[in-house]
């Protein structure tokens, strides 16, 4: 039994196949409550996405983030994979079949609720009876866990902080009139402890994670089929820590997790069982929205050489990274360039190096990169409403939040403006497609203020028809089952919307439609067949190494037996 198991040339090393397949089984003891598992719904196998070394580019995915409008990516990926499904049933149904985003990313990043998906995409099916486990959910089944769960975490809390009951003692007494009711109510829900509990948040990701209710999920990063980079903010350490797994040169085979401790970005390989769940509740605690996360995973020195645990004091990445393209980039350029000079020696990872002995640089042109935004709720002001403005007005205007969302859509726009003049500049613009809501803002004036929302619209001879009966709230928590139909909606008919992408010739640093007039799912259904070509590349390329190493064997072992 054990002899079947042992890995072929360039799969995992024998122990940690070993312990994988002991995980599993005591994980399965542990959370199935079914005496036996159905052969019907353990799932497929299907080869594992080869290192890029086999193939001609690296592959990216990243997701913005930003709170319930996670549904607008998750139409994008559902239609990615259906079209991933398509492309592979041409020339094998079962391949089709069994088709899932992360058979097809070296790397995939998300933000916030970005990091929640990202994270539901690379978790392993604990039903697995393969040493490599399949992804658990499809995206279809990540949405019904939004759709599901989203009004429940975004429900206002049933208990109050020590605030709120200094509140209730020594402040509503002094209340009076008829407002005095609704104004205490929003003050104690806005102002003095976050708006939501993270009990239900904590429910949640513990279920999507192989966990449930009362059982937290063991899952670590280095645990994700595929790797996967979550950014969040330490509030302590003010820097943003971007979570992710990665391989090394030292262990050519195993999955560690990392994460970039010093300004350069270099990696730590100790850093190697965090948990994936409080990455999940780090990455995901929106300032004023969830509690901040605190949790200690390693060692660390102190000011005086001393040993300490080592503390992470996260909220959201939003904040800083809201859009994770670039990080995601440079997490491959890191593969591929390794560690920066400041911790010696350099090491490269052989996974991206068709000859490690000549490693070649990092080439941006060779890198194929889908990145899906969330859109923004954005309110536009004259400088007569908000020159007078105090702390109050600039974090709270009615259900919107000015500094909040100025910070995630700026952070957002400017990385996909800096993401597109990079690719531009190396002449390859076709290999990096941005899909977000945003270049579907429509201004709504009033006498008040001048709105930037998403609309449902439709181009009909160069003209926007536009339906604003079906125009979604765009708030980070508008989780009731209308909106986020709407949502859904919305995030489907962005697919028709036209692809936009960055001209410099004509000095526009915004992205700008093109002539052809091509959709969003056009240059998808491109992007599609341009992963599944890369994918059987590299098993093509892969299992050709394999047998000229199976011949090169065969070979020696002959010739030395003849020699004796």
């Amino acid at each position: 039994m054990l002899a079947a198991l042992r890995p072929r040339a360039g799969c995992a090393a024998y122990p940690k196949v070993l312990a994988q397949v002991t995980w599993r089984r005591s994980d399965m003891a542990e959370n199935c409550h079914h005496t036996a598992i159905d052969i019907d719904d353990v799932p497929k196998q299907r080869p594992r996405l080869p290192p890029p070394k086999y193939g001609e580019h690296i592959t990216v995915l990243s997701i913005d983030g930003a709170g319930i409008r996670g549904l607008i990516p998750l139409q994008v990926l559902k239609k990615l994979e259906e079209l991933l499904k398509e492309e592979e049933m041409k020339k094998n149904k079962k391949e089709g079949e069994n088709a899932r985003i992360a058979d097809y990313f070296d790397v995939i990043a998300g933000t916030s609720t970005g990091g929640l998906i990202v994270a539901m995409l690379a978790v392993p099916d604990e039903r697995s009876t393969d040493m490599r486990p399949r992804p658990k959910y499809t995206t279809e089944a990540i949405e019904e866990f939004y759709l599901k769960n989203g009004p429940g975490i975004l429900s206002p809390p049933e208990t109050k902080s020590t605030w709120g009951n200094l509140a209730d003692t020594c402040i509503r007494p002094l209340m009076i009139g008829p407002k005095a009711g609704p104004m205490y109510d929003l003050l104690r829900q806005q102002v003095w402890w976050p708006k939501y509990e993270n009990k239900k948040l904590i429910e949640a990701i513990d279920t999507g994670l192989n966990g449930g209710p009362g059982r937290p999920s063991s899952l670590t990063l280095g645990d994700t089929v595929t790797r996967v980079l979550i950014p969040a903010y330490d509030v302590k350490k003010r820097r943003v820590i971007s979570f992710t797994t990665q391989t090394t040169k030292k262990h050519p085979d195993a999955t560690l997790a990392a994460a970039y401790p010093c300004s350069c970005g270099t990696p730590t390989p100790r850093q190697s069982t965090i948990s994936l769940r409080d990455v999940c509740l780090g990455a995901t605690a929106a300032p004023t929205f969830f509690p901040a996360h605190h949790f200690t995973h390693g060692v660390e020195e102190d000011n005086n050489g001393q040993p300490r645990p080592r503390e992470y004091n996260l909220v959201d990445g939003g904040v800083a990274q809201n859009n994770p393209t670039l990080l995601a980039i440079r997490s491959m350029f890191l593969e591929v360039e390794g560690c920066c000079e400041c911790r010696p020696p350099k090491a490269i990872n052989s996974d991206f190096h068709k000859d490690p002995t000549e490693p070649k640089p990092f080439d941006i042109a060779k890198c194929l990169v889908l990145s899906i935004g969330t859109g923004s709720q954005m309110k536009a002001y004259e400088v007569e409403q908000c020159k007078n403005w105090g702390l109050w007005a600039w974090f709270l205007d009615g259900d919107h939040h000015p500094l909040l969302d100025i910070f995630t859509s700026t952070s957002s726009s400017l990385i996909n403006m800096d993401t597109g003049f990079l690719f531009r500049l190396n002449k390859c613009p076709e290999k990096y497609l941005r899909i977000d809501l945003r270049t579907c803002l429509h201004i709504v004036s009033t006498p008040s203020y001048t709105l930037m929302q998403p609309v449902q619209s439709v181009q009909e001879n160069n003209t926007t028809v536009v339906n604003e009966d079906r125009t979604p709230d765009m708030a980070l928590d508008a989780a009731s089952e209308d909106n986020m139909k709407r949502l859904v909606q919305f995030g489907q008919d962005l697919l028709r919307d036209k692809v936009k992408r960055i001209i410099t010739d004509s000095r526009i640093f915004i992205p700008t439609a093109l002539p052809d007039g091509k959709r969003n799912e056009d240059e998808l259904r491109e992007f599609a067949k341009w992963l599944v070509h890369e994918r059987n590349l590299r098993l093509g390329e892969e299992e050709k190494r394999r047998k000229q190493e199976e011949e090169h064997a065969e070979t020696s072992a002959a010739n030395s037996s003849a020699s004796n």
